[in-house]
């Protein structure tokens, strides 16, 4: 398949140009404002950008999953990026799908990501693509597609996982063996590092099976008791505008992405 035609594609499902199924999230008028870390608001979304971040995000994937995960080692927040309202974190991490509808805690992680929290702007970053997005909040997704893709922002590779799961109409578990779950993993994503280092222990061999356990723990140890460490980051509006928008195309060209 062709990048070009899978980002022209993709693009269609993440920017709500495909049939919305289902009602998406609405940023709140403060949260947008908080958005203001990421420079000034383009006049328009840049839809050659959108095309030259699919093209290099499939240029960084491993070309053999299983053996890029020997790379893993573990790093706490703290040793990834500054973590300042941590807390605020935390909390909406104990439970991110339930946290979606309390503003409180919605507030703090937008805050939190303003003041520089890398997890938070993880956490952001879901949040915004999972939003309706016309007008400012559209163009302020494209400036987080580009800011996730510069930082090497793990969350935004599962999320990717997902949609691109969803849109060849498969599953969005995460795979040892799949490009996109494993460099979420080794890029600070502790879902990914979950799900992957299960799948890893599901193998049954000694080597990978301890390489697993170490990304299980990891995770847990990042987070204790965050019910979001295996959290779906796409949720069913985003899987059914995916599937949408990419069901026209076919063959393996998907298997190193998803």
């Amino acid at each position: 398949m062709q990048k070009s035609m899978l980002a022209a594609a993709i693009a269609l499902a993440i920017f709500g140009q495909a049939a919305q199924a289902v009602p998406a999230d609405q940023l709140s008028p403060e949260e947008l404002a908080s958005l203001s870390w990421l420079g000034p608001l383009p006049d328009e979304v840049d839809q050659r950008a959108i095309e030259a971040f699919f093209d290099g995000l499939n240029g960084e994937l491993p070309e053999n999953p299983e053996e890029a995960v020997e790379q893993f080692r573990c790093r706490l927040p703290a040793e990834l990026g500054p973590v300042p309202m941590m807390d605020a974190v935390i909390r909406f991490a104990q439970d991110a799908e339930a946290a979606r509808e309390d503003e409180v805690l919605r507030r703090g992680v937008f805050t939190a990501a303003a003041q520089g929290n890398w997890m938070a702007r993880s956490l952001v970053f879901e949040l915004v693509m999972r939003s309706t997005k016309t007008g400012p909040v559209e163009r302020r997704a494209a400036q987080l597609m580009a800011y996730a893709q510069r930082n090497k922002v793990g969350s935004a590779y599962v999320f990717w996982a997902t949609a691109l799961a969803a849109g060849y109409g498969g599953s969005a578990r995460f795979d040892h063996r799949k490009g996109l779950p494993v460099y979420a993993a080794l890029h600070g994503s502790y879902a990914a590092q979950r799900g992957v280092g299960e799948s890893l222990i599901a193998t049954r061999q000694s080597n990978l099976m301890r390489i697993g356990e170490n990304m299980v723990r990891c995770a847990e140890t990042a987070l204790p008791g965050s019910k979001s460490s295996t959290v779906d980051a796409v949720g069913p509006d985003m899987k059914k505008a995916a599937h949408l928008a990419t069901g026209g195309f076919s063959g393996t060209g998907g298997d190193r992405w998803t």
